[in-house]
């Protein structure tokens, strides 16, 4: 891209933006709040400095009606960045799928991780699982400085 400064002299500067890629879990997934802290994915390292949106998709698969709700957990470097909760009611055999969406500002070589952990589930209930991993994903796109 050719730009120019304030004084009008002109040079040619590598584009920024333009970035995108989807992650997906690895494998089925089933959160057991007895034996399980969060459904995680693999972390990634940010590629370049500066904005990015991640949008947050799920699929789970409830085979008991109530309602139900968990967090997304957006997590830079170990620490946690952002979190949001998701309430929805579901009817019996009802996959939840939900997308949630995030701005967030990371440096190139920073190590991201989502992860997903379930709060509230009917009386019972102490599973919830994502049988499909290709439908739990989340795009990471760049969007320049």
């Amino acid at each position: 891209v050719l730009t120019s400064d304030a004084n009008g002299q002109g040079s040619w500067q590598t584009p920024t933006g333009g970035y995108r890629q989807t992650f997906t879990l690895q494998a089925a997934q089933t959160y057991n709040e007895l034996t399980t802290t969060a459904m995680n994915f693999p972390a990634v390292t940010i590629p370049y400095t500066g904005f990015y949106l991640i949008n947050f998709k799920s699929f789970f698969n409830i085979t008991t009606a109530g309602e139900y709700s968990y967090y997304i957990n957006v997590i830079l470097n170990g620490v946690q960045y952002s979190t949001t909760e998701t309430y929805v009611y579901c009817d019996i055999n009802f996959y939840l799928n939900v997308t949630d969406v995030y701005t967030m500002a990371a440096n190139a070589g920073d190590a991201l991780t989502l992860s997903i952990t379930p709060t509230i589930k009917p009386v019972g209930v102490t599973s919830i699982s994502a049988p499909i991993p290709s439908r739990v994903k989340f795009d990471l796109l760049y969007f320049g400085h």
